[in-house]
Formats: structure tokens, C-alpha cells, sequence
């Protein structure tokens, strides 16, 4: 009886601890993020629907600030945003060298993004009525239209510095 007594009352002192913490503000600091933002190209027009990976080549592992993601529009404009910590997202990212990574998937060869959504409607109404889509109606995977050397987060080419003032203008242009 006494063993537990001591585990629940650590578990008290502990959890009272971390209640304190929380209410006075202690948790990690948000990095200083800069503005960045750009425009991706794909030969010569704006790619729109592509996600943008910025990676610090200073960390092997991924850590606080040092990882960004955003989508492109229309025009291929993107804005990127630091994911902190499981819940908190910061706008823009802090100043470093990073590897850029670009990746957009398309419907496969010969399959318009119009034919693809009407497959995958089809399939979901057949999932709504019997449970199970045989794989002749299934939708194909989607697959990569961007060569590994923009697309693939390890084998990119691409990089860019941001500067303590952040960048607004960057620019892709990817053959």
C-alpha cells in the first residue's frame, strides 16, 4: 500500500509540475521565422497544386524551424509555414541554407485529372453500396510528374539561402 501511495504521489508532484509550467508559459519559444515565399514554374507556366519542402541542410534530423512546407496556387505562388512542435505552425521559416524539395502528383499516362476524379467518385460510390471496390474499378495511384532530382527530399537538386530578412521572391523553374 505504501508503494503506491509514493508512485501516486510522484505522479501528483509530477503532473502539478507540468499544470504549474503550462499555466506560466514555459513551454518551448516559437523560433524566429522570416517571411519566405515564391513562385514555382514547371516549362515555362505556373505549377499549380505542388507542395514545397524547405529543409535545413544544417540538421540531419528534422528539429524546430528547420522544416517548412507550403502549396502552390494557380499562378505557382506558394508562402511557406514551420510546423512546431505537434500543434503549432509558424509563417515562414528561420534564416539557413536549405534543400528544397517540389513534388506534384498526376493522374497516370493517358488519364486526364478529369477522368481521374470521376474514377475516384465512382469508387466511392461503390464503397458506399457494397463495401468493397474490386480492382478493375479501383482508381490508379496517382504518380509523380517531377523528376527525383526536384521532387525527391534526398536526391534534390534544388536549394536556397534565407537571408535574417526572409525572402518573398523566390523562384523555381523546373524543366
Amino acid at each position: 500500500m505504501k508503494k503506491l501511495q509514493r508512485q501516486l504521489s510522484r505522479f501528483v508532484v509530477t503532473l502539478t509540475g507540468m499544470w504549474i509550467c503550462f499555466a506560466a508559459g514555459c513551454g518551448g519559444q516559437l523560433p524566429d521565422a522570416v517571411p519566405t515565399s515564391g513562385t514555382v514554374l514547371y516549362e515555362g507556366k505556373p505549377l499549380e497544386g505542388a507542395t514545397v519542402t524547405f529543409r535545413s541542410e544544417a540538421q540531419g534530423e528534422m528539429a524546430e524551424g528547420v522544416l517548412a512546407l507550403g502549396t502552390t496556387d494557380s499562378q505557382g505562388k506558394f508562402t511557406l509555414q514551420s510546423r512546431v512542435g505537434p500543434t503549432d505552425v509558424v509563417d515562414g521559416l528561420v534564416p539557413g541554407d536549405y534543400r528544397v524539395a517540389i513534388s506534384k502528383f498526376v493522374p497516370p499516362k493517358g488519364m486526364s485529372e478529369t477522368e481521374y476524379e470521376a474514377k475516384r467518385a465512382e469508387e466511392a460510390r461503390i464503397m458506399e453500396t457494397e463495401g468493397f471496390v474490386p480492382p478493375n474499378k479501383q482508381a490508379p495511384p496517382k504518380v509523380e510528374l517531377l523528376a527525383p532530382e526536384y521532387s525527391d527530399t534526398r536526391k534534390t537538386t534544388l536549394k536556397a539561402t534565407i537571408p535574417k530578412e526572409g525572402n518573398e521572391s523566390l523562384e523555381f523553374d523546373l524543366k
